[in-house]
Protein backbone atom coordinates (compact mmCIF):
# COMPACT_ATOMS: atom_id res chain seq x y z
CA UNK A 1 0.00 0.00 0.00
CA UNK A 2 1.36 3.42 -0.95
CA UNK A 3 0.39 7.02 -0.44
CA UNK A 4 -1.21 8.87 -3.35
CA UNK A 5 -0.07 12.46 -3.75
CA UNK A 6 -2.48 12.98 -6.65
CA UNK A 7 -5.46 12.01 -4.53
CA UNK A 8 -4.08 14.10 -1.68
CA UNK A 9 -3.87 17.14 -3.95
CA UNK A 10 -7.45 16.60 -5.08
CA UNK A 11 -8.58 16.44 -1.45
CA UNK A 12 -6.70 19.64 -0.60
CA UNK A 13 -8.41 21.37 -3.55
CA UNK A 14 -11.75 20.77 -1.82
CA UNK A 15 -10.53 22.93 1.06
CA UNK A 16 -9.30 25.85 -1.08
CA UNK A 17 -11.11 28.53 0.98
CA UNK A 18 -9.15 27.40 4.02
CA UNK A 19 -5.97 27.00 1.98
CA UNK A 20 -6.30 30.65 0.92
CA UNK A 21 -6.83 31.67 4.54
CA UNK A 22 -3.78 29.62 5.51
CA UNK A 23 -1.74 31.26 2.73
CA UNK A 24 -2.65 34.76 3.94
CA UNK A 25 -1.64 33.93 7.51
CA UNK A 26 1.72 32.44 6.55
CA UNK A 27 2.36 35.22 4.03
CA UNK A 28 1.88 37.72 6.84
CA UNK A 29 4.38 35.77 8.93
CA UNK A 30 6.82 35.67 6.02
CA UNK A 31 6.61 39.43 5.61
CA UNK A 32 6.99 39.70 9.37
CA UNK A 33 10.47 38.20 9.00
CA UNK A 34 11.32 40.65 6.21
CA UNK A 35 10.02 43.73 8.01
CA UNK A 36 11.76 42.68 11.23
CA UNK A 37 15.06 42.44 9.34
CA UNK A 38 14.49 45.88 7.78
CA UNK A 39 13.60 47.34 11.16
CA UNK A 40 16.74 45.84 12.67
CA UNK A 41 18.89 47.25 9.89
CA UNK A 42 17.29 50.67 10.22
CA UNK A 43 17.83 50.67 13.97
CA UNK A 44 21.49 49.76 13.56
CA UNK A 45 22.01 52.55 11.01
CA UNK A 46 20.32 55.05 13.33
CA UNK A 47 22.44 54.00 16.31
CA UNK A 48 25.67 54.36 14.32
CA UNK A 49 24.55 57.41 12.32
CA UNK A 50 27.38 59.53 13.72
CA UNK A 51 30.08 57.05 12.77
CA UNK A 52 32.16 57.21 9.60
CA UNK A 53 30.23 54.30 8.07
CA UNK A 54 26.65 54.14 9.47
CA UNK A 55 25.75 51.15 7.30
CA UNK A 56 28.64 49.03 8.60
CA UNK A 57 26.44 47.30 11.18
CA UNK A 58 23.24 47.21 9.09
CA UNK A 59 23.56 43.48 8.46
CA UNK A 60 24.09 42.83 12.16
CA UNK A 61 20.91 44.73 12.98
CA UNK A 62 19.02 42.93 10.23
CA UNK A 63 20.12 39.53 11.50
CA UNK A 64 19.15 40.55 15.04
CA UNK A 65 15.69 41.65 13.91
CA UNK A 66 15.19 38.52 11.81
CA UNK A 67 16.27 36.29 14.70
CA UNK A 68 14.08 38.13 17.19
CA UNK A 69 11.00 37.61 15.02
CA UNK A 70 11.88 33.94 14.63
CA UNK A 71 12.13 33.61 18.40
CA UNK A 72 8.73 35.25 18.86
CA UNK A 73 7.17 33.02 16.22
CA UNK A 74 8.59 29.93 17.88
CA UNK A 75 7.30 31.09 21.24
CA UNK A 76 3.78 31.66 19.93
CA UNK A 77 3.72 28.86 17.35
CA UNK A 78 1.13 27.04 19.43
CA UNK A 79 -1.34 29.83 18.69
CA UNK A 80 -0.69 29.48 14.95
CA UNK A 81 -1.29 25.74 15.17
CA UNK A 82 -4.52 26.26 17.12
CA UNK A 83 -5.87 28.88 14.72
CA UNK A 84 -4.69 27.48 11.37
CA UNK A 85 -2.88 24.15 11.25
CA UNK A 86 -5.09 21.99 13.48
CA UNK A 87 -8.46 23.15 12.09
CA UNK A 88 -7.22 22.51 8.55
CA UNK A 89 -5.92 19.09 9.57
CA UNK A 90 -9.30 18.09 11.00
CA UNK A 91 -11.02 19.52 7.94
CA UNK A 92 -8.83 17.41 5.67
CA UNK A 93 -9.62 14.32 7.76
CA UNK A 94 -13.32 14.78 7.02
CA UNK A 95 -12.69 15.36 3.32
CA UNK A 96 -10.53 12.24 3.08
CA UNK A 97 -13.22 10.26 4.88
CA UNK A 98 -15.72 11.37 2.24
CA UNK A 99 -17.84 13.73 4.33
CA UNK A 100 -19.34 16.84 2.80
CA UNK A 101 -17.99 20.18 3.99
CA UNK A 102 -19.22 23.73 3.40
CA UNK A 103 -17.86 25.87 0.59
CA UNK A 104 -16.68 29.46 0.65
CA UNK A 105 -16.23 31.43 3.86
CA UNK A 106 -18.48 29.02 5.74
CA UNK A 107 -15.70 26.47 5.45
CA UNK A 108 -13.45 28.49 7.74
CA UNK A 109 -16.07 28.65 10.47
CA UNK A 110 -16.84 24.96 10.03
CA UNK A 111 -13.18 24.03 10.45
CA UNK A 112 -12.82 26.13 13.60
CA UNK A 113 -16.04 24.68 15.04
CA UNK A 114 -14.79 21.17 14.30
CA UNK A 115 -11.54 21.87 16.14
CA UNK A 116 -13.41 23.35 19.10
CA UNK A 117 -15.76 20.36 19.21
CA UNK A 118 -13.28 17.52 18.84
CA UNK A 119 -10.27 19.17 20.47
CA UNK A 120 -11.71 21.51 23.13
CA UNK A 121 -9.44 23.43 25.47
CA UNK A 122 -10.37 21.02 28.27
CA UNK A 123 -8.69 18.23 26.29
CA UNK A 124 -5.39 20.16 26.32
CA UNK A 125 -4.78 19.74 22.57
CA UNK A 126 -1.34 21.35 22.55
CA UNK A 127 -0.05 19.05 25.25
CA UNK A 128 -1.60 16.04 23.51
CA UNK A 129 -0.01 16.97 20.18
CA UNK A 130 3.39 17.42 21.82
CA UNK A 131 3.20 14.05 23.57
CA UNK A 132 2.09 12.25 20.41
CA UNK A 133 5.02 13.72 18.49
CA UNK A 134 7.45 12.85 21.28
CA UNK A 135 6.17 9.26 21.42
CA UNK A 136 6.45 8.73 17.67
CA UNK A 137 9.96 10.22 17.72
CA UNK A 138 11.08 7.57 20.21
CA UNK A 139 9.46 4.57 18.55
CA UNK A 140 11.95 4.01 15.66
CA UNK A 141 14.96 3.87 17.97
CA UNK A 142 13.23 1.49 20.37
CA UNK A 143 12.15 -0.71 17.46
CA UNK A 144 15.59 -0.60 15.84
CA UNK A 145 14.18 1.05 12.72
CA UNK A 146 16.12 3.25 10.30
CA UNK A 147 14.59 5.02 7.30
CA UNK A 148 17.74 4.23 5.31
CA UNK A 149 20.66 1.95 6.25
CA UNK A 150 23.61 4.04 7.54
CA UNK A 151 26.43 3.51 5.05
CA UNK A 152 28.98 4.86 7.52
CA UNK A 153 29.04 4.76 11.34
CA UNK A 154 29.47 8.54 11.50
CA UNK A 155 26.18 8.96 9.64
CA UNK A 156 24.26 6.83 12.12
CA UNK A 157 23.28 9.71 14.47
CA UNK A 158 22.05 11.80 11.53
CA UNK A 159 20.03 8.88 10.09
CA UNK A 160 18.60 8.24 13.55
CA UNK A 161 17.47 11.86 13.94
CA UNK A 162 16.06 11.87 10.40
CA UNK A 163 14.07 8.70 11.09
CA UNK A 164 12.76 10.18 14.35
CA UNK A 165 11.70 13.37 12.56
CA UNK A 166 9.87 11.45 9.83
CA UNK A 167 8.10 9.28 12.38
CA UNK A 168 7.24 12.40 14.39
CA UNK A 169 5.55 13.88 11.31
CA UNK A 170 3.07 11.01 11.34
CA UNK A 171 1.47 12.65 14.36
CA UNK A 172 -0.72 14.39 11.77
CA UNK A 173 -2.46 11.09 11.09
CA UNK A 174 -2.99 10.48 14.81
CA UNK A 175 -4.50 13.91 15.45
CA UNK A 176 -6.63 13.61 12.31
CA UNK A 177 -8.25 10.50 13.80
CA UNK A 178 -9.65 12.71 16.53
CA UNK A 179 -11.74 14.63 13.99
CA UNK A 180 -13.52 11.44 12.94
CA UNK A 181 -14.32 9.97 16.34
CA UNK A 182 -17.11 11.10 18.65
CA UNK A 183 -17.44 8.12 20.94
CA UNK A 184 -13.97 8.28 22.50
CA UNK A 185 -12.07 11.22 23.89
CA UNK A 186 -9.08 12.77 22.07
CA UNK A 187 -6.50 11.18 24.37
CA UNK A 188 -7.93 7.68 23.93
CA UNK A 189 -8.10 8.13 20.15
CA UNK A 190 -4.49 9.32 20.13
CA UNK A 191 -3.43 6.32 22.20
CA UNK A 192 -5.09 3.90 19.79
CA UNK A 193 -3.70 5.78 16.77
CA UNK A 194 -0.14 5.49 18.07
CA UNK A 195 -0.61 1.80 18.79
CA UNK A 196 -1.91 1.25 15.25
CA UNK A 197 1.18 2.88 13.78
CA UNK A 198 3.45 0.86 16.06
CA UNK A 199 2.23 -2.38 14.45
CA UNK A 200 3.38 -1.25 10.99
CA UNK A 201 5.95 1.35 11.97
CA UNK A 202 8.30 0.62 9.09
CA UNK A 203 5.52 1.05 6.54
CA UNK A 204 4.36 4.33 8.08
CA UNK A 205 7.88 5.75 8.29
CA UNK A 206 8.79 4.63 4.77
CA UNK A 207 5.69 6.17 3.23
CA UNK A 208 6.05 9.42 5.16
CA UNK A 209 9.70 9.54 4.14
CA UNK A 210 8.68 9.31 0.50
CA UNK A 211 6.18 12.14 0.98
CA UNK A 212 8.78 14.26 2.80
CA UNK A 213 11.25 13.78 -0.06
CA UNK A 214 8.73 14.90 -2.68
CA UNK A 215 7.75 17.91 -0.57
CA UNK A 216 11.43 18.82 -0.14
CA UNK A 217 11.92 18.77 -3.91
CA UNK A 218 8.84 20.98 -4.28
CA UNK A 219 10.23 23.42 -1.72
CA UNK A 220 13.59 23.57 -3.52
CA UNK A 221 11.85 24.27 -6.83
CA UNK A 222 9.76 27.02 -5.24
CA UNK A 223 12.92 28.54 -3.74
CA UNK A 224 14.74 28.46 -7.08
CA UNK A 225 11.82 30.13 -8.88
CA UNK A 226 11.42 32.87 -6.25
CA UNK A 227 15.15 33.51 -6.09
CA UNK A 228 15.18 34.86 -9.67
CA UNK A 229 12.96 37.93 -9.02
CA UNK A 230 14.58 38.46 -5.61
CA UNK A 231 18.01 38.73 -7.22
CA UNK A 232 16.69 41.02 -9.96
CA UNK A 233 15.09 43.38 -7.45
CA UNK A 234 18.25 43.38 -5.32
CA UNK A 235 20.38 44.23 -8.37
CA UNK A 236 18.14 47.22 -9.13
CA UNK A 237 18.51 48.72 -5.65
CA UNK A 238 21.04 51.54 -5.17
CA UNK A 239 22.72 49.82 -2.20
CA UNK A 240 24.29 46.38 -1.64
CA UNK A 241 21.94 43.71 -0.30
CA UNK A 242 24.55 41.08 0.61
CA UNK A 243 23.00 37.63 1.17
CA UNK A 244 19.48 38.92 1.87
CA UNK A 245 17.92 38.07 -1.54
CA UNK A 246 18.61 34.43 -0.72
CA UNK A 247 17.03 34.81 2.71
CA UNK A 248 13.94 36.54 1.31
CA UNK A 249 13.51 33.80 -1.30
CA UNK A 250 13.81 31.18 1.45
CA UNK A 251 11.18 32.90 3.60
CA UNK A 252 8.73 33.34 0.73
CA UNK A 253 9.20 29.73 -0.39
CA UNK A 254 8.57 28.65 3.21
CA UNK A 255 5.22 30.40 2.92
CA UNK A 256 4.36 28.29 -0.13
CA UNK A 257 5.50 25.13 1.62
CA UNK A 258 3.47 25.83 4.75
CA UNK A 259 0.41 26.91 2.76
CA UNK A 260 0.26 24.33 -0.02
CA UNK A 261 2.84 21.54 0.29
CA UNK A 262 2.27 20.74 3.97
CA UNK A 263 -1.51 20.25 3.53
CA UNK A 264 -0.84 17.88 0.61
CA UNK A 265 1.54 15.86 2.79
CA UNK A 266 -1.02 15.80 5.60
CA UNK A 267 -3.86 14.71 3.31
CA UNK A 268 -1.66 11.96 1.87
CA UNK A 269 -0.77 10.46 5.25
CA UNK A 270 -4.34 10.81 6.55
CA UNK A 271 -5.69 8.80 3.62
CA UNK A 272 -2.90 6.26 4.00
CA UNK A 273 -3.71 5.88 7.71
CA UNK A 274 -7.39 5.35 6.98
CA UNK A 275 -6.55 2.69 4.39
CA UNK A 276 -4.21 0.94 6.81
CA UNK A 277 -7.15 0.55 9.19
CA UNK A 278 -8.70 -1.75 6.60
CA UNK A 279 -5.69 -4.07 6.60
CA UNK A 280 -4.56 -6.63 9.13
CA UNK A 281 -2.14 -5.03 11.62
CA UNK A 282 1.42 -6.27 11.70
CA UNK A 283 3.00 -7.94 14.73
CA UNK A 284 2.82 -6.09 18.02
CA UNK A 285 5.95 -4.58 19.51
CA UNK A 286 7.68 -6.28 22.41
CA UNK A 287 5.78 -6.14 25.68
CA UNK A 288 6.61 -3.01 27.60
CA UNK A 289 8.24 -1.25 24.66
CA UNK A 290 5.47 1.32 24.34
CA UNK A 291 5.23 1.72 28.10
CA UNK A 292 8.93 2.58 28.25
CA UNK A 293 8.16 5.92 26.58
CA UNK A 294 7.16 8.43 29.31
CA UNK A 295 4.99 10.51 26.97
CA UNK A 296 3.01 7.44 25.89
CA UNK A 297 2.38 6.54 29.52
CA UNK A 298 1.09 10.07 30.05
CA UNK A 299 -1.22 9.73 27.05
CA UNK A 300 -2.56 6.44 28.41
CA UNK A 301 -3.06 7.99 31.85
CA UNK A 302 -4.80 10.99 30.30
CA UNK A 303 -7.08 8.67 28.33
CA UNK A 304 -8.04 6.80 31.52
CA UNK A 305 -8.55 10.02 33.47
CA UNK A 306 -10.80 11.50 30.80
CA UNK A 307 -12.85 8.35 30.38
Amino acid sequence: MKVSLLTATQNVEKTMPFVFYRWVVFLALAFGFIFAALAGAGTAIAVFSLSANPTLFANVGAVAGFTAFGWLLRRFWGSVETAVVTPHLLLLSKVVKGELIPAGKAQLQFAKQTAAEYLPATAQPRQLNAKVRATLSELPQLAGLSVVPPVHPKLAPFIQRLTAWISRSNADAVIARVGNTREQGPWRVAQLGIMRQSHDLKTYVTQRGYVALVMLVGWIVAYAVLLIPCLKIAAALPFPTSFWPYVVAAVLSWNLKASFLDPIAQAAIIRFDQEMDRTEPGPALATGLMESIPEFREIASGADARG
